[in-house]
């Protein structure tokens, strides 16, 4: 149904006419019998309310009004000495409040979580073509019909059902705030899903709150995950050609330890000889000059807020470029990091963040994912007594605030 914002507000206008008038009615006949009335109207009302239904809900959407739709306070099943009561409030999606057009960035990261959770929980597979539309946000109107059809475990009747599953399934936090994401985009697209949109931004906001107070006590659950960042310890490990099974592993390693330990934009960096900094603004770059080799950062997390970030490459790290780049023939226009079916396609986030994971649980023989390095470079750092614009300058080349920086240092360490 195409409505524009001015015939929405001329519908929500008539509406609330419509409303005026019956409280007004419902005043004249109060001294009579306000009950008996409304019982001569009730079967006329029915079918005025299920006529106009889909009508008002279309315009309140478009309005930015959402229904408020009564949601649980879920506790999570850990961390839960300091469950935070997260306030009742009904949630609208962000293409609305921003006035953008539906659509994620990282849609293919969405795609393969919801095929994953839908597979498991179903043992059906979706339609990975309308899936992928619809998070590219030009899905259809056939294929919000088969999304309904088939992923019907969120409708009002099934979501508290599916949310105990996914509680029961993720018991971390942080995973089940991932695992939550796809779901909640889905939601809030398709209005047959507006209670669903609800509970699952309900339970959301609290694995958020969970995950926060966790992070602002700075406790250290495993030493294990902790990796040792001096330096010297660093270049010990580099050293020793047992830690890696080729000349790209020993690069990931030195890329996340010997430089200020990034998050996964690595895996977008696309090798240039233009050493116009100035030119370089759509993706990620590593210029190779003679003069020496530069990282330039225009896509990442926080671009918005810390812009185009330029990053030096000290020698030790040039020497594992150059020796990766000759093992698996990489030159100048193509992707540092690459599929395996296609040299010219960057690998994706999530097949690089499994990638990262993969190398650093090898060398120190327990898992370690990225955030793991990220606390480990910052714990690290912390332990260096550095002056306050030190640190500053630190949190800066992480992408972060300072305030941000010290959520990731770990006490005792």
């Amino acid at each position: 149904m195409d409505m524009t914002k001015e015939q929405s507000a001329i519908i929500l206008a008539k509406r609330e006419r419509y409303l005026a008038n019956k409280r007004a009615s419902n005043k004249r006949y109060k001294e009579k019998d306000v009950i008996a009335y409304n019982k001569t109207q009730a079967e006329y009302m029915k079918k005025y309310y299920y006529k106009n239904k889909e009508i008002v809900e279309k315009a309140n959407e478009i309005a930015g009004i959402l229904p408020i739709v009564k949601t649980t306070i879920y506790k999570l099943p850990q961390d839960t000495d300091n469950n935070e009561i997260i306030p009742d409030i009904p949630s609208i999606p962000s293409f609305i409040t921003n006035n953008t057009p539906k659509g994620v960035n990282n849609a293919l990261n969405y795609v393969k979580i919801i095929t994953k959770v839908h597979n498991n929980y179903t043992e059906n597979h979706l339609d990975i073509d309308i899936i992928t539309r619809l998070f590219n946000g030009n899905y259809t109107k056939k294929d919000e019909t088969y999304i309904v059809k088939n992923i019907n475990y969120i409708t009002k009747k099934n979501i508290d059902e599916f949310i105990i599953y996914l509680k029961q399934t993720y018991i971390n936090s942080n995973s089940l705030k991932n695992n939550l994401m796809p779901y909640i985009i889905l939601s809030s697209y398709i209005n047959k899903y507006k209670d669903a949109y609800q509970k699952l931004s309900s339970l959301n906001k609290q694995c958020i709150a969970n995950y926060n107070n966790i992070r602002d006590k700075n406790i250290i659950i495993d030493n294990n995950k902790i990796i040792n960042y001096n330096p010297i310890k660093i270049d010990e490990m580099l050293a020793d050609n047992t830690n890696f099974n080729n000349s790209k592993s020993k690069l990931i390693f030195g890329l996340y330890t010997l430089i200020t330990t990034r998050r996964l934009e690595m895996a977008s960096v696309i090798l240039t000889n233009n050493t116009n900094i100035d030119e370089l603004n759509d993706t990620n770059y590593l210029i190779i000059d003679k003069d020496g080799y530069t990282l330039v950062f225009n896509q990442y997390k926080t671009f918005k807020s810390f812009g185009k970030n330029i990053v030096s490459i000290p020698a030790s790290l040039k020497i594992l470029i150059d020796k990766y780049c000759f093992d698996f023939d990489i030159i100048i226009g193509s992707p540092l990091f690459t599929t395996n079916a296609d040299k010219t396609i960057p690998i994706s986030n999530l097949s690089f963040g499994k990638l990262l994971s993969k190398v650093f649980t090898t060398i120190y023989n327990t898992h370690l994912s990225l955030n793991d390095l990220r606390i480990s470079c910052s714990t690290y750092n912390n332990s260096l007594n550095l002056s306050l614009e030190e640190n500053k300058r630190f949190a800066n080349a992480m992408c972060h605030n300072l305030e941000t920086n010290l959520q990731y240092v770990r006490k005792n360490c």
